[in-house]
């Protein structure tokens, strides 16, 4: 940005996350990126482990580092967005697709109600979804070569090897 517009100071927000390794690697990537594109934001880290969905993080922020594992569309949907859900109260639009969500009484029904929730949160919502998969595997005590923490299914299958026990 100063580049382009010199004298122009570059903005900066406020990061929260948690205080897990992982969380906050994810932040300082997140942190990483945002100085590096050409806007250059700078990004104040903040560890925060009081945050909840209800009520958010007890300091300011401007981005929010949410660790949340959709479980249940029909419940996770009224967590997030519901009327008591910190989303929820900033954006009211939001109660009447929740609500009906939790009319629908039919698969179809459902499935119709959270495609509009979806695109409620899409219109009216910044919500980044850095969506992770946590995969867990149970690997027999004969095969050997797999690795200690494995990426993917089959990852360097060539290298197994099954041994007797």
């Amino acid at each position: 940005l100063s580049s382009l517009f010199p004298g122009v100071t570059k903005p900066s927000v406020t990061l929260v996350h948690g205080s897990d390794p992982v969380i906050r690697r994810a932040a300082e990537a997140i942190q990483n990126q945002l100085l590096l594109d050409e806007v250059g934001l700078r990004v104040k880290l903040v560890e925060s482990s009081d945050a909840d969905l209800q009520h958010g993080p007890s300091q300011d922020w401007d981005l929010w580092f949410v660790e949340w594992c959709a479980m249940e569309p029909l419940l996770d949907a009224q967590r997030l967005f519901g009327a008591n859900s910190l989303v929820g109260r900033g954006d009211p639009a939001l109660q009447p697709v929740v609500q009906a969500l939790q009319r629908a009484n039919t698969w179809e029904g459902v499935q119709a109600e959270l495609h509009r929730i979806h695109r409620r949160v899409n219109q009216r919502l910044t919500v980044i979804g850095l969506w992770q998969i946590d995969e867990h595997a149970v690997i027999h005590r004969t095969l050997h070569g797999v690795g200690t923490q494995p990426f993917g299914l089959y990852q360097n299958i060539r290298q197994w090897q099954v041994k007797s026990p």
